[in-house]
Formats: structure tokens, C-alpha cells, sequence
């Protein structure tokens, strides 16, 4: 490959902190099947997705 930004895209889009707080916890219980505290602030949700 000859480093194209297409070719550098990411598929699976991870969590980001503009992302509503139910999606951050959608994306976490599918993709990593994590489980977490529904109270959880969007900060250590997002913590959770960089570990």
C-alpha cells in the first residue's frame, strides 16, 4: 500500500467524547463487551475505550 489516507481509514470507530453517553455505552457492550457502571461519567467511559 502506498500510505493513502484511504487506506489508513478505520473501520470500527471507536468512541469519542462527542459521541452521546448511550452510544459510548452501546459501543462498549458490543465491541469489547464490557461491563460498567450506568452512572459512569463519559470521561472514564472514554478511559475505558483508550486503556
Amino acid at each position: 500500500m502506498d500510505g493513502a489516507a484511504y487506506h489508513k481509514r478505520d473501520i470500527r470507530k471507536s468512541p469519542r467524547k462527542s459521541w452521546l453517553k448511550a452510544d459510548t455505552q452501546e459501543w462498549l457492550g458490543k465491541n469489547l463487551g464490557m461491563v460498567f457502571s450506568p452512572n459512569a461519567a463519559i470521561d472514564t467511559l472514554i478511559q475505558l475505550v483508550e486503556f
